[in-house]
């Protein structure tokens, strides 16, 4: 059976910047991208700040939900909702703010 091929996208939700790719093998291109960013060297400098960024926030303000949900927004973003989910609890873990209990519904559906 053939992989599934297609063009995608990854987008900034923060600037609505978007990268634009293809492949003929879709779950091999996609996993690649994920992997890239894991190990700090994706091709898009400007993606890889952004997660780099929200590590650094997690780092610097352990205590502040909003750097969780950021990192939460990032994984939506990579459509990595078993990552967003973590995040997203550990946000509602320190505020209990029902913005983020929703979240975490929304994640689990």
């Amino acid at each position: 059976m053939k992989p599934p091929m297609g063009v995608f996208q990854i987008k900034n939700l923060n600037t609505n910047k978007v990268l634009i790719d293809s492949s003929i093998d879709m779950v091999f291109k996609w996993n690649r991208h994920k992997m890239e960013l894991k190990f700090g060297n994706h091709r898009n400098k400007k993606l890889q700040k952004a997660k780099m960024f929200f590590e650094l926030g997690i780092k610097y303000y352990p205590k502040s939900p909003n750097v969780y949900n950021s990192m939460a927004d990032y994984y939506i973003s990579q459509k990595d909702n078993k990552k967003a989910l973590e995040y997203a609890t550990k946000a509602y873990e320190i505020s209990s703010n029902d913005y983020f209990a929703k979240r975490i519904k929304t994640l689990k559906n």
